[in-house]
């Protein structure tokens, strides 16, 4: 049964979806998904906000992402502990992988990512993966840029795009000294 807490940041609302014992989505809100009710019979799903569910286990991981991602937000933070449901091809699998090695404040370039994750000149097919991730802030897409344009002007598919990708980078860049 899926259980999904949702909550405000300074990027924007989020919701994170959890099933099995880890997280399966980090969602922004103000961008094009929204969890939809009506597709879903009370049985399938749980709203973790209620007081009702906090002794689940899941609502119980649910609030631990949602402290961890704040404190991350809030420039306390440079990497989480909670786990993820991460799928996909070996080619993004690898890609995935490769991203999470980027350090904190720092950025590279998607021919970069593509090079680290043993598929060198595979640079548009790793952005698509990026594009996709469903792991924003956890595999940090906001680190990885094209290497032809600014930041502000770089494609970025979670929150507000571009203005998010510099919000992300910046605090970044101030709490890393």
């Amino acid at each position: 049964m899926e259980r999904y807490l949702e909550f405000s940041t300074p990027i924007g609302r989020l919701c994170l979806i959890a099933d099995q014992g880890e997280i399966i989505r980090i969602a922004s809100l103000n961008g094009s998904f929204r969890p939809d009710p009506a597709q879903l019979s009370e049985d399938d799903h749980t709203d973790c906000s209620s007081e009702d569910n906090r002794n689940n286990p899941e609502c119980a991981l649910l609030v631990d992402a949602k402290e961890q991602i704040l404190e991350y937000l809030d420039g306390k933070r440079k990497f989480f502990t909670f786990p993820i449901h991460e799928d996909g091809t070996p080619f993004a699998i690898d890609v995935k992988e490769a991203a999470k090695t980027v350090p904190y404040g720092q950025t590279i370039t998607y021919e970069q990512l593509a090079k680290n994750a043993g598929h060198p000149g595979a640079y548009r097919a790793a952005a698509r993966v990026m594009s996709t991730n469903k792991f924003p802030l956890v595999i940090p897409c906001h680190r990885i840029l094209p290497k032809d344009k600014p930041v502000e002007q770089s494609r970025y598919s979670f929150c507000d795009g571009a203005a998010t990708r510099k919000y992300l980078l910046d605090l970044e860049q101030k709490n890393s000294q």
